[in-house]
């Protein structure tokens, strides 16, 4: 961890925080969110000048999410309402993998944003983010619905005292080859037939 927030090269800090989440000692996870904390503004917008911190930044929150440490689950949702969209999308498939409930109010507030039309030449930078946010939510609850809407609706009528399904229930490929089929926007079996 001390070389994450050392001078030395920047692949060499993003390969010290891979290398500690692969290790998987979940004692690290809060010295990983504290150094997560020390990048500063750099967790609200993303900064040209700083792509080196940008990229351990992105390491540190993956790095998180791989040791499944529940105690960062908070840290990673207020990432979600930030302008830096790398490190919102690294906080969603993170918290998909962490797969604890309090993060839900937070994933369902970035899908709908994620999703909010498109309209007189206006862009929206979070729509690239969609696919992150619908796999998470499915991991977290088990379910399959689609559209925010229709999350919002099971979420008001019950939904927030979900218990997250056991992992092994999840079934099918592994999340990695959903998530490209949830992409691919034309449903999972008629894209996963090409695995």
């Amino acid at each position: 961890a001390p070389i994450a927030a050392s001078p030395l090269a920047d692949a060499v800090r993003v390969a010290a925080v891979d290398a500690v989440a692969r290790i998987g000692d979940p004692k690290s996870g809060p010295v990983l969110g504290g150094l997560l904390s020390s990048f500063g503004g750099l967790l609200s917008s993303e900064n040209p000048n700083r792509p080196g911190d940008q990229k351990v930044a992105e390491a540190l929150v993956r790095a998180l999410g791989t040791l499944r440490d529940r105690s960062a689950v908070r840290q990673l949702t207020n990432l979600l309402i930030s302008n830096n969209i790398p490190l919102m999308g690294e906080s969603v498939r993170s918290l998909g993998k962490i797969r604890d409930t309090s993060c839900m109010e937070g994933l369902l507030k970035l899908h709908y944003a994620a999703n909010a039309p498109e309209g007189g030449g206006a862009t929206n930078p979070r729509k690239p983010l969609a696919p992150d946010t619908l796999a998470a939510l499915r991991r977290i609850t088990g379910q399959k619905l689609t559209t925010p809407d229709e999350w919002n609706k099971w979420y008001r009528s019950g939904g927030r005292g979900v218990v997250p399904p056991p992992e092994e229930s999840l079934g099918g490929l592994p999340p990695e080859v959903r998530l490209f089929g949830v992409y691919a926007g034309r449903g999972e079996l008629t894209t996963l037939r090409k695995f």
